[in-house]
């Protein structure tokens, strides 16, 4: 994993979920995740869209993992694809 993926956003780049929570680094995404109810998840991603991916592609300039990101449309699955690659 590339040190400038990891690092705090700031400002209005920070992730800001329907419930008020702030994600404001790819190492919170995977615990925020987890912890998020299920109708707010949805709210964010579905079919037709995937603001998780997209925040991880446009913000943090991870297109891979956004890709791999985008496969995937649960929660649980999202925090493990996210958890494994902050491993690499």
């Amino acid at each position: 994993m590339k040190k400038e993926h990891l690092k705090k956003i700031e400002g209005q780049a920070r992730f800001f979920v329907n419930d008020g929570t702030v994600i404001d680094s790819l190492a919170d995404l995977p615990k925020e995740l987890r912890r998020m109810p299920t109708e707010v998840f949805e709210q964010h991603v579905s079919s037709q869209r995937h603001d998780f991916a997209n925040w991880v592609d446009s913000t943090i300039g991870h297109k891979v993992l956004a890709d791999k990101m985008r496969l995937c449309t649960s929660k649980v699955g999202l925090a493990k694809i996210v958890g494994q690659e902050l491993k690499k």
